[in-house]
């Protein structure tokens, strides 16, 4: 698969894609709202797959040679309005619970899990969900694990997994993705 090196300056051309099988041209000068641009009329047509993402981004890079894209294997994915919902009710859960953490010895038992797995990597995020990010690393107060510089986001549930780890199973919410975990993972028996 192929993406674009950095997404942070437009390239020649604009930020561009024509979707085949609906021939439509979607164009932007900026990365973000290129791609809401895409979630839109892919949902507009009924199209709107979870995961579309790589498979377009893969597109548009074979459709402008001139971009500088890389190859790569790393699986990138986008905050979705359901990961949005899912911290939110863990979130109410855990306040509702006493607001506990797991101890030190269970999170870096967690972090070490996370950091191996395949389904560790990088979930790009909304600007809204940055203040929440940073209320939740406050609520964390000095905790550290000792994989903290290595660890990421999960690509299934699109969580901050050094807030995650934290996180009492009982608090956490499942909402029907347990059958995307791997098996090793510690959350694989977490329940909706």
């Amino acid at each position: 698969m192929k993406r674009p090196r950095n997404t942070s300056s437009t390239p020649n051309g604009n930020w561009n894609v024509t979707l085949p099988v609906i021939n439509v041209r979607i164009e932007s000068n900026h990365y973000r709202a290129w791609m809401g641009l895409i979630g839109k009329a892919l949902e507009a047509n009924d199209m709107n797959e979870r995961g579309w993402e790589e498979g377009i981004v893969h597109l548009a890079c074979e459709q402008n040679p001139q971009w500088d894209c890389e190859d790569t294997e790393i699986v990138e994915r986008g905050t979705t309005v359901e990961d949005v919902w899912r911290a939110f009710k863990t979130a109410t859960k855990w306040v509702s619970g006493g607001g506990k953490l797991v101890d030190q010895e269970e999170a870096d038992r967690r972090a070490s899990i996370c950091v191996s797995c395949p389904k560790h990597g990088n979930v790009t995020g909304c600007v809204g969900c940055r203040g929440v990010l940073n209320w939740s690393f406050d609520l964390l107060g000095n905790r550290r694990t000792q994989q903290d510089a290595n660890l990421a986001q999960c690509k299934v549930c699109g969580c901050e997994l050094k807030v995650k780890v934290w996180m009492p199973l009982d608090a956490i919410s499942g909402d029907a993705i347990d059958g995307d975990y791997p098996n090793a993972c510690w959350c694989k028996s977490v329940k909706p």
